[in-house]
């Protein structure tokens, strides 16, 4: 069975003029995530998220958890630019680094795949609100 990430990915690349909804996980959907670019000859991806008042802490900002996750959506789903049909990817380690608190409404997540290696690709990610990096992230994807 073919990831459903990865068909959703394919439908924006067969018409990248036309945002795709990513409703193919609970978390994605629930994070109200849209496909808005992706670039296969340079690795890249961005997707906007509107994640709803659930992901938001006492005093209003988005929580860490969630900031997490946008930015684990952007690496990981990546790596599907690079690797072959038959193949998949699972997360081996990932790091977060959070640059400051944001209480936007629409964050967007820019992925990018900086390595491909035999076995693992390395990823990055940043995510914006309002034009300023409030994290960014690395992860290893080992290719299976």
């Amino acid at each position: 069975m073919e990831n459903p990430d990865r068909i959703l990915l394919n439908q924006f690349l067969s018409d990248p003029t036309k945002p795709v909804t990513m409703d193919s996980s609970p978390l994605f959907a629930a994070l109200n995530a849209v496909l808005v670019d992706a670039n296969k000859a340079e690795a890249t991806i961005r997707f906007e998220f509107s994640p709803g008042d659930l992901f938001r802490q006492g005093a209003g900002f988005i929580q860490g958890g969630a900031v997490t996750a946008m930015l684990d959506f952007a690496m990981a789903l990546v790596t599907f630019l690079v690797v072959e049909k038959d193949q998949s990817i699972a997360t081996t380690s990932s790091n977060t680094s959070f640059l400051r608190p944001a209480k936007a409404r629409v964050l967007v997540a820019e992925g990018k795949v900086e390595r491909v290696g035999r076995r693992v690709i390395f990823s990055s990610a940043s995510l914006f609100a309002e034009d300023k990096c409030i994290a960014q992230g690395m992860s290893n994807l080992q290719i299976i």
